[in-house]
Order: structure tokens, then sequence, then C-alpha cells
């Protein structure tokens, strides 16, 4: 029977496997989900025939082995096909691990560190690129559409500690691990542009507006968001000449598809849906993901693929509510900082959370990788923001009154109060 094994229990997982040739499941096997594979989506242009898609992981993990498998397929169904044709390892010879292909064109991929010691594979760091090719009746094909997208899939990942124990990958962490690789031509529309506007998260649940300009016939599209956070729906938006050619992926509720009814081209100009998304149960105050669209393939009313130039992400930062010092907790010392940034603010007009957070990064990897993606004015604007308790756009003695407040009535009424019943008095 297998074993579950939850992501507060893994947040020191250390890793290892077995001889990489040797099928590492056992009958102690452990799911967990505590991390996952990366594989960066990828934009080739038409004639290309191959591409190198990056692997890596998602957060540290150490390992002596693993085993790991790929499968690579056109998006949706179509007549083009694509082979994993081979494996390029990332890792310098100092690193004692060997990266081996299984069969030739099997997607199976193994690493062996040879000593039979960890290797400690930092978050974001390639360990190998998978080399896949794209075919026409078992030719290398060099046409293929604009437009065509293949989706490359981990389909196993299974690895085992240095004791024999085997863990692998929960079902629902393979099925959302894939680059999707898109046939664009060398010239985007400056006419068509996708965009999400940047977030600031106070509660675990966040709805993101997906923005469209540009005239078009149909589309389709799909998203995702990182660092183990999860899109749960999208919502279109009510009431548009265009809702009722809209649609959600049936099976995968990640995907945005229109088909104008009258085969014509239809000017958007607004918000067309929102994505609403679950941040991990583990998420700390400073952590950030980032939402954007794996592909976006809109046609005009002559059939004819058009790309759009701009294609922009949304950063999300987390923040608890009042956690002005980022320490992921509400406490006095939270309106203490507040009553200081506001008195900086009033009198130098310079906000005393850059210095804050510049020296938490130290010790903070979400917040260091935070400032590196989004830029510490990002951050700052997020603590902010998440300390205007009353907001009023500002942060004031007022909201410092708040915190305290509200931590009073907590002592009192007990660790479920919450905000809302806090405002709902």
């Amino acid at each position: 029977m297998k074993k579950i094994l939850s992501v507060a229990t893994t947040s020191a997982l250390t890793l290892s496997l077995m001889s990489a040739p040797v099928a590492i499941v056992s009958a102690a096997e452990t799911v967990t989900d505590s991390f996952s594979i990366v594989m960066q989506d990828q934009k080739i242009l038409k004639g290309v025939s191959s591409v190198k898609i990056p692997v890596s992981f998602d957060k540290d993990v150490s390992f002596t082995s693993a085993k790991l498998k790929f499968s690579a397929r056109i998006h949706p169904n179509g007549s083009f096909t694509a082979n994993i044709k081979g494996i390029q390892s990332a890792l310098s010879a100092d690193s004692g691990v060997t990266v081996t292909q299984g069969d030739k064109n099997s997607g199976i991929v193994n690493l062996l560190k040879s000593d039979g010691k960890d290797y400690k594979a930092k978050k974001g760091e390639v360990l190998f690129y998978l080399n896949v090719d794209f075919q026409l009746n078992g030719q290398q094909a060099t046409a293929i559409p604009e437009g065509t997208v293949f989706r490359v899939s981990l389909d196993d990942f299974d690895v085992a500690d240095e004791n024999g124990v085997a863990y692998e990958l929960s079902d629902a962490v393979k099925k959302n691990t894939a680059s999707y690789v898109q046939v664009i031509p060398e010239k985007l529309s400056e006419n068509i542009s996708v965009s999400f506007d940047s977030v600031t998260a106070i509660e675990k649940t966040v709805k993101v507006p997906i923005k469209l300009k540009g005239s078009m016939s149909s589309f389709r599209s799909k998203y995702s968001v990182d660092n183990g956070a999860k899109i749960t729906s999208i919502e279109i938006e009510a009431g548009k000449d265009f809702t009722k050619d809209m649609s959600i992926g049936e099976n995968a509720k990640d995907t945005l598809t229109y088909i104008n009814g009258m085969g014509a081209d239809y000017k958007f100009d607004d918000t067309i849906a929102y994505i609403n998304i679950a941040l991990p149960e583990n998420a700390v105050s400073g952590q950030s993901f980032t939402l954007s669209a794996n592909y976006f393939d809109p046609a005009n009313e002559a059939d004819v693929p058009e790309f759009p130039s701009k294609n922009i992400s949304s950063d999300i930062i987390y923040v608890l509510k009042g956690d002005i010092d980022l320490n992921n907790a509400l406490k006095q010392v939270d309106a203490t900082q507040v009553l200081k940034e506001s008195l900086s603010m009033d009198m130098t007009k310079k906000s005393i959370l850059g210095d804050m957070y510049t020296k938490k990064a130290e010790s903070s990897p979400e917040i260091k990788e935070t400032i590196e993606k989004f830029g510490l004015d990002r951050l700052v604007e997020a603590g902010r923001f998440a300390s205007d308790i009353n907001a009023d756009g500002k942060v004031s003695a007022v909201d410092a009154t708040f915190i305290l407040r509200y931590l009073l009535a907590v002592d009192m009424n007990g660790s479920d109060y919450s905000w809302d019943d806090f405002f709902a008095k």
C-alpha cells in the first residue's frame, strides 16, 4: 500500500536513490507532493525541427539517484509527432552525477551519484536537457504550421533514500508537470496582447483577471502557476458579447477557448475572464508566485494564425494581513513597525521596509526569490498593501490600532477568529 507523505511533513525531505538501471519503486513506496519537476515552456520559429528543454527541481532536493520518464505528443491531436531523441547532462563532472537515457527514444532518464552520497541540487539548477524533435510520417519535420503546440509531459518520477525507502511524485504533481512547445512566426502581432494584473494576496486564495487586447475570431489558451500554487477554476466575464462563444476545458480547468459563432473577428479590449488560484497551505509572507500563459494561440477571420507580441505574466505576492515585518505571524511588533513606517513616510517620504526586507532575504529563500524575480520595490508595495488594514490607501497609526485590537479579539475569541469576524462587528 502506498503511504501518503504530506507537504508539512516533508519540508526537510532528503532524497536518495538506488542504482539507475534498476526499478526503484518498492512495496514501501511513499507518495509525496513536497516538490516537483520544472520544465520551461518553449517558443520555436517555423522551420525549426527540434528543441532543447531544461529540467530542474522547484525546491532544493538532495539525491543519490533518480529515474524519470517523459513523453511528448502534439497538443491536441494532429498529424505531426514529437519524439524525445536524446538527453544532455547539465551537471559538471565534479558533481559526480551521471545522466543517462534508457532505451533509445524511450523518454527514460536515469540520474546516479557514483559514490552513493547525496548530490544537493539547488532550486532551479538545470540537471539535464531533453532533446525533442518533430516528425511527420517518420521524417524530420521542418515546416510545422504556426500555432502547433506540443506537450512534453512527466509520466513518472521515482526516487529512494539510501536506506531503500522509495518515493514517488503524486499523480496530481505529475499531471501538472509539462512543457508546452509552440511554433510561432518570426513576426509577432503588435496589435494583440495578453496580460495579468500584479496581485498582493492577503489570503491563500486569489482571483487574477486575464486582460486581452486585439481582434481575432478564435483563440485557444492554457495557463499555469508555479511554486506549488494551483489553478482551481476560470470564470468567464459575464454579460459580454463574447461570453457565449467562450468556454473552459471540460477536463482541464486551466484552459480557455474562444470561437466566434459568426466566424468574424471580435475586438477585445478588457478583462475576458478571471483565474482562481489556491496558494499552498504552507505559503509564507513574502513568498511569490508567477501566473502565465503556457500558450495563447489566436487566429483571425481569414483563419490566419496571429500571435501576441506581449504576453505578460502576473506576479502574485502573499503577505499575511498586517504582517508588515514578514515573520509569517501577526504580533504586537507588527503594530510597532506600522507606526515606524507611518512616521518615516510622514517625515522623510521614505519607507523603512526596503532595508528590513533586504536583511530578511538573507535568511528567507522565499523573500530572496521574490526580490530577485520582481524587485524590492514590488515587495515593499505588497508589505504596505497588506498592512493598510482599513484600506484607505496609506499605512498609518490607525492601522496599528486595528492590529492591536484584532490581536486582543483573537486572545478573547480563539485562533479561529478572523479579520472578517473583526470587521463584521
